[in-house]
C-alpha cells in the first residue's frame, strides 16, 4: 500500500512560480538534479507518452536520492520553498526521513498503452507501484519512515480485478513485465519477514485465502518457459500468504 505521507513539499507541474534562472543559480550545487527534473517537465509539457516519460522520471528520482542530503541542507531552512519546489518537481522531497518519490499525478494526462493503463490503475487504486524502481510494501509509514519488519497488503491483491491485472502484466511481454514480477517477489519477501501489518489493513482471512488460491491456479496454467520468471514469484507470494499475514498492527515511528 502506498503510504499517505504528510509534511511533504509537493508541487504540481505547471504551477507558479516557475523554476527561474535566479533560483537555479542560487542552488547551483543541485544543477544535476535540476537538469534531470527539467527534462521530465519538458517531456510532460510536450505531451510525450507515459512510456517515454517514465525513464526520465526514474532518472530524476535517482538524481534526487543521490542529492537528498544536499537538498535538505540547502532547502529545509528556507522560509519560502515555492521557487525551489518548482525546480525539483515532479520529485517529492521532505525535511523528514521520508524517501524521495515521484509525483506521478503530474503525468495523469499523458497517453498510455493498454499495459500502462493497467499499471496506472494498479498504482492509483491498488497500491502497487510498477513505475517506481523497487516498490515498497512497508507499513506503518509516517514522517519518520516506516515501521521495521512491517507490511501493507495492497488493495490490488484482494479487491476487484487488481490481482488479475497484476498477473497479466507479469506474464506479458511489455516493458512492465519485469517490474510486475519484481513486485510479486517484493511483496512475498515483505510478508514473510513482517511482524506487524499496517493499521489500515482491511484484508480478511477469506480474501487472502482467495488470493492465494488464485495465485496457485495461475501458476499451474503457466507455460514451462515461464516457470522461473513468473511462476517462482507467484509461488513465493502464495506461500507467504498461506504462512500468514501478521495480526499485530504497526506503530508509526515517532508517534
Amino acid at each position: 500500500m502506498l503510504p499517505l505521507i504528510s509534511a511533504l513539499t509537493i508541487l504540481s507541474v505547471g504551477a507558479t512560480p516557475t523554476c527561474d534562472a535566479p533560483t537555479r543559480a542560487k542552488f547551483s550545487q543541485l544543477t544535476g538534479l535540476f537538469s534531470a527534473t527539467a527534462q521530465v517537465r519538458d517531456a510532460i509539457s510536450a505531451k510525450k507518452s507515459l512510456g517515454e516519460v517514465v525513464p526520465l522520471a526514474r532518472r530524476a528520482l535517482a538524481a534526487g536520492q543521490r542529492a537528498q542530503p544536499k537538498v535538505q541542507e540547502l532547502a529545509c531552512g528556507l522560509d519560502d520553498t515555492h521557487a525551489f519546489d518548482a525546480c525539483v518537481a515532479p520529485v517529492i522531497w521532505s525535511c523528514e526521513s521520508v524517501p524521495m518519490a515521484i509525483d506521478w499525478e503530474a503525468m495523469k494526462g499523458l497517453s498510455r498503452t493498454a499495459d500502462e493503463e493497467k499499471a496506472w490503475t494498479l498504482m492509483s487504486q491498488g497500491g502497487v507501484d510498477l513505475l517506481t524502481p523497487a516498490p515498497s510494501f512497508a507499513g506503518g509509514c509516517g514522517d519518520n519512515g516506516c515501521a521495521p519488519q512491517s507490511v501493507a497488503v495492497p488493495n490490488a491483491l484482494v479487491t476487484g480485478d487488481g490481482l488479475d491485472a497484476w498477473l497479466s502484466l507479469a506474464r506479458g511481454d511489455s516493458a512492465l513485465a519485469g517490474a510486475a514480477q519484481q513486485a510479486l517477489h517484493s511483496l512475498a519477501d515483505t510478508i514473510s519477514g513482517a511482524s506487524c501489518v499496517d493499521a489500515g489493513q482491511g484484508a480478511t482471512k477469506a480474501q487472502l485465502q482467495s488470493a492465494a488460491d488464485k495465485l496457485d491456479k495461475f501458476r499451474v496454467g503457466l507455460a514451462p518457459s515461464q516457470a522461473a520468471t513468473v511462476g517462482a514469484p507467484v509461488d513465493a507470494l502464495a506461500k507467504a500468504i498461506r504462512k500468514g499475514v501478521p495480526k499485530k498492527k504497526c506503530a508509526i515511528p515517532g508517534e
